[in-house]
């Protein structure tokens, strides 16, 4: 497939740690096209960083500077902050969740749980924060709710299986999530309360992160992987209809990100370890980022005086 480069970054002496997992999570909620957040990791020194750009390739900005591994970036819904994981504080050698506004300032820890919990995604209320976690204690995670407050922990699926990637439906009704527990890695779903949990995705193919709602609802896309073709792209509706590949022998592309106006997709390719977008019909592709490994990345609504 021809790729037309929109911007390539300046080498910023950030390329990645190879053992470093490419994290995300996130819903895109319905405004203008903001800017994408995603970690980026160094060979050097195996750090990774949250890091913003505009979706031209330009204003490239690093918001962290933990000496460790921050990743899985998600906006808010006003697009005003931003939650991310980060083992920084954490002593028993997993991660927590922290958020901050924006632009990278008023950092603060929102989990404390003694344990690994990563994956964050606001709710559209902003009230609280779903995650995957596996607090002190247990030995598998599980989908998890907290107040931004770090107070209403609440655990939504009980399941002896991996529950991880946990994003809000834009309406925050339904909690779309990835399940092995019934032996390849599925896409399900499940009321926000944790009922009427069901998989969406029954075939062979294990799916991988992300799984992502569209702004409105309507559509959900989601990574999947095969021997034939690799890890590529999907799309389904939002009730499991009409699943089809948008992006198929692609090698290895996933975290899927729709850009809030519904008209393009952010991806990774770990391949050529950039950043690229899509239009929704897997056409128009363009690197978006260069320059290291990037993680996940997430698209904000965007915010008037945040160019």
């Amino acid at each position: 497939m021809r790729r037309t480069a929109i911007s390539t970054a300046a080498a910023i002496s950030l390329a990645a740690a190879a053992t470093l997992t490419a994290t995300g999570a996130h819903a895109s909620y319905p405004g203008a096209n903001g800017r994408l957040a995603f970690g980026l990791a160094s060979t050097a020194t195996g750090q990774s960083d949250v890091y913003s750009i505009l979706p031209n390739g330009r204003g490239l900005r690093r918001l962290t500077t933990y000496d460790g591994q921050d990743a899985c970036a998600t906006y808010a819904l006003d697009g005003h902050s931003i939650a991310w994981c980060t083992p920084r504080g954490n002593t028993h050698g997993g991660a927590d969740i922290w958020v901050m506004k924006q632009n990278g300032t008023d950092q603060r820890r929102v989990t404390d749980l003694g344990g690994n919990v990563t994956f964050p995604d606001f709710s559209p209320a902003g009230d609280l924060l779903v995650f995957a976690g596996r607090p002190a204690g247990l030995t598998n995670p599980d989908i998890w709710t907290i107040g931004l407050d770090g107070n209403g922990l609440t655990q939504l699926t009980t399941s002896p299986a991996m529950d991880q990637f946990p994003v809000y439906s834009p309406d925050g009704t339904k909690i779309a999530f990835r399940s092995n527990r019934t032996g390849a890695a599925q896409v399900w779903v499940m009321n926000a309360d944790g009922s009427d949990q069901h998989a969406l995705t029954t075939d062979a193919n294990p799916k991988d992160q992300l799984p992502e709602w569209s702004p409105d609802g309507s559509r959900i896309a989601y990574a999947a992987r095969s021997l034939a073709t690799g890890l590529d792209i999907w799309v389904m509706n939002a009730d499991g209809t009409d699943q089809h590949p948008v992006l198929a022998d692609s090698g290895a592309t996933f975290g899927p990100a729709w850009s809030p106006d519904g008209t393009r997709i952010a991806y990774v390719d770990a391949t050529e370890n950039t950043i690229e977008t899509m239009d929704t019909q897997g056409g128009d592709v363009g690197v978006l980022f260069a320059g290291g490994i990037p993680s996940v990345p997430a698209w904000q609504p965007r915010v008037d005086d945040d160019e």
